[in-house]
């Protein structure tokens, strides 16, 4: 079912810690257009400019369907998940059980990993090895797998590491990534506002909140470069929001951005 050409308000959101969400409003379907939409259904959204960048900002699985009441209108509101993130709950097969690597870089064994969760693996190389047999036991989820790799890149490189799925594409990388062709937000591009985050925690300090209009290069883990007179340099998105509303012609996206060159622990 396509929703293309109908009124749509649109949110994606992905906070820190928790799967990429999102959430479709549209309103007036018939009712042979709304039961060709059901839970466990694949949607897929792309979003950006008719003149600019479009890209695929989510690939989920529909979680719930309900129609309602909005005025005199009859909205329907289509919830999910990206099924990127529930693919790494997944435990290895039994064929794929058991199954070792020896003298292998932990980028490497990430990418088997990702791919045998059916996810296009972007991985950066760690440079070395993990020396002797590293196994997979059936036992153990894939995220917990690729938690155990992140240990090991972390030592190798004396740096610190993360790893999220999203998009259909499962990504192992250093935090502090060169900004080569990164997002730049200032106020002569496309940049709304950026501020300190305001929050209690002491690593809140070297925080930034933003708004800026709808550009789908923005990602959890994305480089960004920051322009503007209080900040200046390298950044990275650890959450994001994108909105995008044909009724209002509100189409932005806000989120939080930590520094590159901050110390951050590995979750």
């Amino acid at each position: 079912m396509n929703l293309d050409g109908l009124d749509l308000d649109i949110s994606v959101t992905k906070s820190s810690d928790d799967p990429l969400e999102f959430e479709v409003s549209t309103w007036n379907l018939s009712e042979a257009s709304w039961r060709k939409i059901d839970e466990g259904d694949q949607c897929r959204i792309e979003l950006g400019w008719a003149d600019g960048e479009i890209a695929t900002v989510c690939f989920g699985e529909i979680t719930s369907t309900k129609p309602e009441m909005d005025g005199g209108d009859l909205r329907y509101q289509i919830k999910g998940i990206d099924e990127s993130e529930g693919a790494t709950y997944a435990r290895p097969d039994e064929d794929w059980g058991q199954k070792s690597w020896v003298n292998t870089s932990p980028d490497e064994i990430a990418s088997d990993i990702f791919q045998s969760c059916g996810l296009t693996a972007a991985v950066e190389p760690v440079g070395g090895n993990i020396q002797g047999v590293w196994s997979a036991t059936p036992d153990k989820r894939a995220r917990d797998l690729v938690d155990e790799l992140l240990e090991y890149a972390v030592e190798i490189s004396g740096e610190a590491w993360e790893w999220y799925a999203e998009q259909g594409r499962g990504y192992f990388q250093p935090r502090n990534q060169e900004t080569v062709d990164a997002p730049e937000l200032s106020y002569d591009s496309s940049l709304v506002s950026i501020n300190e985050a305001s929050s209690e925690d002491d690593d809140a300090e070297l925080e930034l909140d933003f708004e800026t209009m709808l550009d789908p290069r923005i990602r959890k883990g994305a480089a960004v470069y920051v322009d503007v007179d209080q900040h200046r340099g390298g950044y990275r998105v650890d959450s994001f929001e994108f909105s995008s509303d044909t009724t209002s012609g509100t189409h932005i996206v806000n989120g939080t951005l930590i520094p590159i060159d901050a110390d951050y622990s590995v979750a």
